[in-house]
């Protein structure tokens, strides 16, 4: 199995996947395969300038 799997795939990668995947369900499961509404205030990338 390791020889099968990209070296170039990331940590990052799969958690954008498995997100993405997960949202997918619970718009499918709880808002009759309605996509979300878009966020008018999206949150900013990275580590906040509290740490």
């Amino acid at each position: 199995m390791r020889a099968d799997a990209n070296p170039a795939f990331t940590l990052r990668q799969f958690v954008e996947e498995s997100f993405a995947a997960y949202c997918q369900q619970m718009e499918d499961r709880y808002n009759g395969d309605t996509p979300w509404p878009e966020v008018e205030d999206p949150l900013t990338a990275g580590r906040s300038s509290g740490y």
